[in-house]
């Protein structure tokens, strides 16, 4: 994967193993990862893996977390990882990065 796609990506960006495993996360989504309560190598919430396991391992969905929305899109990768961007949702059908 460009490494401009996810370190220069001002949303929250993860790449996620086949099996759910947290692989890497770019600086945004460090303060979501802390939100989470996981942290790099651990295991996505189950909540979250459910939705992108629901979708067929690719697509969007929205989710809240706490007071929050997010919407989430998934996107398989040729070696199997999955691409997650995420972006925080203000309101409804009005969409910023965070």
């Amino acid at each position: 994967m460009n490494s401009l796609l996810t370190e220069n990506n001002p949303k929250p960006v993860f790449i996620i193993s086949d099996y759910g495993r947290i692989m890497y996360v770019n600086l945004p989504g460090m303060n979501l990862l802390e939100h989470l309560h996981v942290n790099i190598n651990d295991r996505i919430p189950q909540d979250i893996w459910n939705e992108v396991v629901a979708n067929h391992y690719e697509g969007m969905f929205t989710l809240k977390l706490g007071d929050t929305k997010y919407q989430w899109n998934t996107k398989k990768l040729p070696n199997g990882f999955y691409f997650m961007q995420v972006t925080h949702i203000l309101e409804d059908n009005l969409m910023f990065a965070r």
